[in-house]
């Protein structure tokens, strides 16, 4: 398991996550956004699968968290969960389960993207560490 922090910028704001492994690292990450949003909500849902590729660790991360909340946005649905199977070699490969909102209203902030800015993926003594800040 891991753990993650929200960060406060003054015009954004970002999370520090961290984990045993990366892929533990991106469900982390993607419990973080899901929480800034407000839509951190634990249940049984539809199973999305999700698989994106990218040039870097940095940019896998901004690329999974984007691919997310473009899900979140699209079918107006909470994160019920998270699961990464596999990241390497460029790739993440996981599913996110979604349950469809009941109103239109989350009692968090609304996150327009994810940033490059101060964007960090790195092994520090055993464990993985990310920080990533979100445009609100």
């Amino acid at each position: 398991m891991g753990s993650f922090d929200i960060l406060e910028h003054t015009a954004d704001i970002g999370i520090r996550a961290e984990a045993a492994t990366l892929e533990a690292l991106f469900e982390q990450a993607t419990r973080g956004l899901a929480s800034i949003i407000g839509i951190w909500r634990p249940a049984a849902g539809e199973v999305v699968r999700i698989d994106v590729t990218a040039d870097d660790l940095g940019g896998l991360l901004v690329d999974w968290l984007s691919e997310t909340l473009y899900l979140h946005d699209t079918r107006l649905a909470t994160f019920a969960g998270v699961a990464v199977d596999a990241v390497r070699d460029g790739r993440a490969v996981g599913e996110l389960r979604m349950v469809p909102l009941e109103c239109s209203e989350t009692e968090g902030i609304q996150v327009k993207a994810i940033t490059y800015h101060n964007l960090s993926v790195e092994r520090v003594d055993d464990r993985w560490v990310a920080t990533v800040y979100f445009d609100v």
